[in-house]
């Protein structure tokens, strides 16, 4: 047997291991990883082609594979960390998703807050309420500065507990929010208001509807809608109808 004329680099491997990802043929794919380095130890896989092996297991709902392909020895930057954790996400896995946050952060990656609140998004929408408050309690310590859409996602899940004790609870983060300089949505007023008037805090229903006014936060029409008829229905007829021709 003569020389070998052909010498493979690791675009050569990439290539074939990206083909073979795409083909659904993940046995085949992990062999060759595997004899890439054991042959050349000095080749590497690129985030490109990891990324995408990472993607193909999540189109078919394999994203735990992709996991145990990282875990061989592929070495994950920011990038790979955001597609599997958009992996997660899209498969459902919203715990996995946490998790692969968190890890992200303990290693020195920072991703950007959409990000972030594309999972606290996730989490919220599956229930996981309690999970969410110290996850954003932990990382904000860490340095996360939460954004506009991370409190109105808080926000609205507190409200959507449907418990009136809660009330105080969805006050607090409207206040952190506009005291941090956000400007939370007008809609998400109403149901602090009518939490406020069930508890029959009517003259403190009226004091936050016109401290929001005052700080360049003017109610919309539900949230005006809300407080005339919670003050009907409270009996307090006078403030219902000054408030009609506001």
């Amino acid at each position: 047997m003569g020389p070998r004329l052909f010498h493979p680099t690791s675009v050569e491997y990439g290539e074939l291991i990206k083909t073979l990802a795409r083909s659904k043929r993940y046995a085949s794919m992990s062999k060759i990883i595997t004899q890439m380095k054991e042959q050349y130890p000095q080749f590497s896989i690129s985030t490109d082609t990891v990324c995408s092996v990472i993607k193909e297991y999540g189109k078919h709902g394999q994203i735990d594979q992709a996991v145990r392909i990282i875990r061989k020895g592929l070495v994950p930057d920011k990038r790979t960390y955001m597609v599997l954790v958009n992996g997660w996400c899209s498969s459902g896995k919203l715990r996995e998703a946490q998790q692969f946050l968190e890890e992200m952060i303990n290693k020195g990656f920072n991703p950007s807050v959409r990000r972030r609140d594309l999972v606290i998004e996730g989490l919220l929408n599956a229930g996981y309420l309690e999970s969410v408050k110290k996850m954003v309690i932990k990382i904000t310590k860490e340095g996360f500065v939460p954004d506009v859409n991370t409190f109105n996602s808080l926000m609205e899940a507190v409200c959507k507990v449907g418990e009136v004790g809660r009330i105080d609870e969805a006050f607090r983060l409207l206040h952190n929010a506009i005291e941090d300089g956000h400007w939370p949505f007008p809609s998400l007023y109403a149901p602090r208001i009518k939490g406020m008037c069930m508890r029959g805090q009517f003259d403190d229903a009226f004091c936050f509807f016109g401290e929001m006014k005052v700080k360049g936060h003017p109610p919309n029409r539900p949230a005006y809608t809300m407080l005339i008829t919670m003050c009907g229905r409270g009996g307090r007829y006078a403030e219902a109808a000054n408030y009609l021709v506001d």
